[in-house]
């Protein structure tokens, strides 16, 4: 079987492809980032950081003049501790050949929770040449460590038998103030609304950080009538919404459970 190696002559880190991930015993304890244990010398640590970016009305074509596009970024940290990376965008040219960084920010903390959002504008020079190009927006530590990354692609026309960049790309909007939205401090259960209801009703939990949750709904009785959520959740903001087609009018109770702390809602049903 091949280990599949990261891909460096003397390193055993695996690489995400690797079929030694999770394929260890499972009697024996989970690898630090949780998951079961690897085969091999290095355990593969799952990333903590998800990027993801989306391109405003594709597909994109500029003209041989030279123009932009805009596009949104995404950096998140979905582990349960602070993540420290470089964050970066570059451009793959139609003859393969890779140009950048455009932007490049390095040592970005990310406390738990943290999602960062850009609205940014690429231009693009008229001197570059014509053909189709990916561009990329990456996390890691620059530039050969890649924790994660995500890509699209445009189009250029016009300059034939160019093979540069043709010019500088220049890159706004990263240094306007962030859009940052960062975990919640306090574990909590929203009242539901609306409340009477029928048949559904909507709530919010909050989780300061990750970890297996519970959210059921009884009747007077204590008797389980519905279980809404019941595994592991991220930390955030999270909707759960609750319908009551098939039971009764009357009085129950949702509880969300997680860890050491429980709370307990009261909800009306009226038919």
């Amino acid at each position: 079987m091949d280990p599949a190696f990261i891909g460096v002559s003397g390193d055993f880190r695996l690489s995400e492809n690797s079929p030694c991930i999770d394929a260890g015993d499972p009697a024996l304890p989970n690898d630090p980032d949780n998951t079961i244990n690897d085969q091999g010398a290095v355990y593969f640590l799952a990333p903590c950081v998800q990027c993801t970016t989306t391109p405003e009305n594709p597909p994109i074509f500029i003209p041989a003049t030279g123009g932009s596009f805009n596009f949104t970024i995404e950096l998140e940290n979905i582990c349960d501790s602070l993540v420290v990376v470089d964050v970066w965008t570059d451009v793959t040219l139609p003859n393969g050949s890779p140009y950048g960084p455009i932007i490049l920010r390095t040592g970005m903390s990310l406390p738990v929770g943290t999602l960062i959002t850009r609205d940014l504008t690429q231009d693009v020079p008229a001197a570059a040449p014509s053909g189709y190009y990916t561009y990329r927006f990456a996390a890691g530590t620059y530039p050969s460590d890649v924790i994660s990354d995500d890509t699209f692609n445009f189009g250029k026309v016009g300059n034939d038998g160019v093979s540069g960049p043709g010019g500088e790309w220049m890159l706004s909007g990263w240094e306007e103030d962030l859009v940052q939205t960062v975990a919640p401090s306090d574990y909590g259960l929203s009242s539901a609304y609306p409340n009477p209801f029928n048949p559904e009703t909507k709530l919010t939990f909050t989780l300061p950080q990750a970890g297996e949750v519970s959210l059921s709904v009884y009747d007077l009785s204590g008797r389980e009538v519905a279980t809404l959520y019941d595994g592991y959740y991220p930390s955030g903001s999270h909707e759960a919404i609750f319908n009551a087609q098939g039971l009764t009018s009357g009085v129950y109770f949702i509880r969300l459970a997680t860890g050491d702390f429980q709370q307990t809602r009261k909800l009306m049903l009226l038919k």
